[in-house]
Formats: C-alpha cells, structure tokens, sequence
C-alpha cells in the first residue's frame, strides 16, 4: 500500500468517526431536550395543582343542565 492511499485511508476514517460522533451527540442531544421538556412539564404540572381530568366531563346530567340554563337565558332574553 502506498502512503497515499494509507493516507487516503486515515482521511476516510476520520471522517467516518466524526460522523459516527455528531450521530451521536445528535441522539444525546434530542434525549437531553426530551428530558427537560418531561422535568418542565412535571414542575408545571405539580405547580398549578389542576386536575388533568374532571369526573364529570362525560356526564350527561353536566350537559343537561347547561342546556336548561341557556333555554333559560335566551327564554328571559325574549321575554326582554
């Protein structure tokens, strides 16, 4: 082999190992935003205190009784 193409060689493994490098520092980098967007999320989260699901969201009786209460409002609004 001559010492061109050993040289040729060494350039081509260089750059291999700085690729393989920013791969890698691309993956520890997407990690490390995943785990500050997790830790900021669970600090707000315990911060507000606001219940992530109402049991009554799916109640039909809470649904209902918004209705009566427009049909209210729109029968006194007539009535005005």
């Amino acid at each position: 082999m001559t010492t061109e193409a050993k040289k040729a060689e060494k350039k081509e493994e260089g750059k291999k190992a700085e690729q393989a490098a920013a791969k890698e520092q691309a993956v520890a980098d997407l990690l490390e935003a995943d785990d500050l967007f997790e830790a900021k999320w669970h600090s707000a989260k315990d911060e507000e205190q606001v219940p992530l699901w109402e049991a009554d969201w799916e109640d039909e009786n809470v649904a209902d009784d918004f209705a009566a209460r427009l049909r209210a409002e729109l029968d006194k609004g007539m009535k005005e």
